[in-house]
């Protein structure tokens, strides 16, 4: 009893320390910049930062800066860049390594979106409208080489796909007015990840979505992300059979399945799917679920909350 009073007193002790100071836990950490808790781990143990205090119970307490710092390091992950480059950089430094191409500061967990998106999305439904290919490709063109492929694909080419579904939805694009739009985002998005250099000996992911799930614009967006990290990608594209698909990671002995999931899907068919997916994977073989209709109960998966994440993972397996 007098063991279990002691821990008890730590943990109330642990908790006031954590709300009197300018300090945050790991959990709040990872929420207020999009990095995974893993992934912090990680840096911590691979580069030395972020490096945190510890309280008397081993929890772990990140001052308030960290934020603005981890802030910057995912925007340099996003325009290519390798952690084992940014991670050990002071604030400074990274802001230095960002500015040259992005001069805003990065901010987590924003809603909406600013005047400058707003306008690129205008004119690339423009495009699509009038289908006039070479504009629509153009933009994608430009944009991809401002903001770097990774920041392009979560901050252009995933929000144009939802506008174009809310435009479709809302009877301002036809059927054929979508599918000119998605086929070339598909070709953009397909080329850019093919295009990137990765050894042939590096960490392989294949790539899929689940039987039934024809959607598979975001299996190309987590090419572009993982590729960045310096995986090989075996896209094996949409609705490939569970059996099959675990009969080739162990064939092929991959490091990862990545699995994108729409909400066109039922819940509680890519629960079941992906459950007798984990079971039939070996247990070296890493299960990824991601987009916008994944379940977030599966035992062992994880579960990116963004691109940005997706990529953090994969640099992490791929031990940069």
């Amino acid at each position: 009893m007098q063991d279990a009073d002691t821990a008890h007193k730590r943990q109330k002790a642990d908790l006031a320390r954590a709300s009197s100071a300018r300090t945050l836990g790991i959990g709040a950490l990872s929420k207020a910049t999009g990095v995974p808790v893993e992934t912090i781990r990680t840096w911590e143990r691979r580069y030395g930062y972020p490096t945190p205090e510890r309280t008397p119970t081993g929890h772990r307490l990140y001052d308030l800066s960290t934020i603005e710092q981890l802030q910057w390091i995912t925007r340099a992950l996003s325009m290519g860049h390798r952690a084992s480059q940014v991670v050990r950089l002071s604030l400074d430094e990274v802001r230095e390594l960002v500015v040259g191409r992005d001069t805003a500061p990065p901010a987590a967990n924003t809603n909406g979106a600013t005047k400058a998106d707003q306008d690129v999305l205008a004119r690339w439904l423009a495009a699509v409208r009038e289908m006039n290919e070479v504009k629509l490709s153009r933009g994608f063109t430009t944009e991809c080489a401002r903001l770097g492929s990774l920041q392009f694909a979560e901050t252009r080419a995933a929000p144009f796909l939802q506008e174009v579904g809310r435009a479709w939805s809302d009877g301002e694009l036809s059927v054929s007015h979508e599918h000119f739009a998605s086929e070339r985002l598909r070709d953009f998005l397909s080329e850019l990840w093919r295009s990137l250099r990765v050894p042939e000996d590096a960490p392989r992911a294949l790539l899929t979505t689940l039987p039934g799930e024809q959607h598979h614009l975001g299996l190309h967006l987590a090419a572009v992300a993982v590729s960045l990290a310096g995986m090989k990608v075996m896209f094996l594209g949409s609705s490939t059979p569970v059996e099959d698909l675990a009969a080739a990671a162990r064939r092929e002995r991959v490091e990862a399945v990545v699995v994108s999931v729409s909400t066109a899907m039922p819940r509680m068919v890519s629960g079941a799917l992906l459950r007798a997916l984990a079971a039939e994977l070996p247990s070296t073989v890493r299960l990824v679920a991601g987009g916008s209709g994944a379940p977030r109960d599966i035992d062992g998966a994880h579960y990116p909350t963004s691109l940005s994440a997706l990529n953090a993972w994969a640099t992490d397996v791929v031990g940069y």
